[in-house]
C-alpha cells in the first residue's frame, strides 16, 4: 500500500515538473518591472504549502525607489510560528520568485527560483531551518 502512494506520489512530482518546465518556457516574466516600479507596502509573492500543510513558504517583494528587497518565511502551523529564512536585496532586473512545489517530498530541502536578464536558476534552501 505505501509503495503503491510512493509511486503515485512520484508520478504526480513528475508531471507537476514536467508541466512547470513546459509552462515556463513559454511564459517568460518581464524582470524590468521589478526594478522600476514604486510599491511603498511589502507585495505577498505566490505561496508553497508542503505535503501534509503543516509548512509554509511564504515571500514578500519590497519595492522603495530603484531598491527592491525580499524577505522569505517558513510558516509552521502545528507550532503557530514563523522563520526568517533569509532576506535578501536585489541587483537590478533580478528577480526571486516561490515555485508552488517549492517543498521536497521529506521536507528536507526548498526551492525557490532566481531570476537575471531573462534567465532562471532553480536554488535549493536545505533543512538548516529545523531545531529537531
Amino acid at each position: 500500500m505505501v509503495l503503491k502512494k510512493m509511486v503515485g506520489l512520484a508520478l504526480v512530482v513528475a508531471l507537476m515538473v514536467f508541466y512547470i518546465s513546459s509552462v515556463k518556457r513559454s511564459q517568460k516574466p518581464n524582470l524590468s518591472v521589478a526594478v522600476e516600479a514604486t510599491e511603498t507596502s511589502p507585495t505577498r509573492l505566490e505561496e508553497a504549502t508542503n505535503s501534509d500543510g503543516s509548512l509554509k513558504l511564504v515571500g514578500e517583494r519590497n519595492v522603495t525607489g530603484e531598491r527592491v528587497s525580499y524577505a522569505f518565511k517558513i510558516l509552521d502551523s502545528q507550532q503557530n510560528s514563523s522563520l526568517l529564512l533569509f532576506d535578501v536585496v536585489a541587483d537590478s532586473g533580478q528577480a526571486f520568485a516561490i515555485p508552488f512545489n517549492s517543498w521536497s517530498a521529506d521536507n528536507k530541502h526548498l526551492y525557490y527560483t532566481k531570476e537575471r536578464s531573462e534567465r532562471e536558476r532553480l536554488l535549493r534552501f536545505q533543512d538548516g531551518w529545523k531545531s529537531v
